[in-house]
């Protein structure tokens, strides 16, 4: 399993941050957010933790697409409220990770708990990488 990771340009960075409308909050962020994610190899399977401090489990999806596992939430700010201060809020995000062949696609299981959502990916049953052939 790999990590697909959004590939920033520095040059288009800059020039966006020069010529952009200022909607950025106070840390820099602009329309998104990118929730910081452990994968685990252990004996069985991976086991992708990503920390969502604030969400609840109706506000993420999970989806597969071809051999891409998708976590997304379309979490809005309350914007009906005037703030003196923003140091932290809730923001829509998308994370995508490619799949290997090695795992099993249909046994794979979410759990929520305390903002940590918890995905485990099974591997295929291993073959034995020697075997008899009797010929009939």
């Amino acid at each position: 399993m790999r990590l697909v990771r959004y590939q920033n340009n520095p040059v288009n960075e800059l020039m966006n941050s020069l010529f952009e409308s200022n909607n950025a909050d106070n840390y820099g962020r602009r329309d998104g957010y990118t929730p910081k994610t452990n994968i685990i190899k252990n004996e069985n399977d991976y086991l992708l933790e990503m920390a969502l401090p604030g969400f609840d489990k109706k506000d993420v999806e999970i989806n597969i697409d071809k051999n891409n596992l998708i976590i997304k939430s379309e979490k809005e700010m309350n914007n009906e409220v005037e703030y003196i201060t923003r140091e932290f809020g809730y923001y829509s995000f998308e994370r995508e990770f490619i799949l290997s062949d090695k795992v099993e696609v249909d046994k794979i299981k979410a759990s929520f708990e305390n903002g940590i959502l918890k995905v485990s990916i099974p591997f295929k049953e291993k073959m034995d990488t020697k075997k008899t052939i009797d010929i009939l």
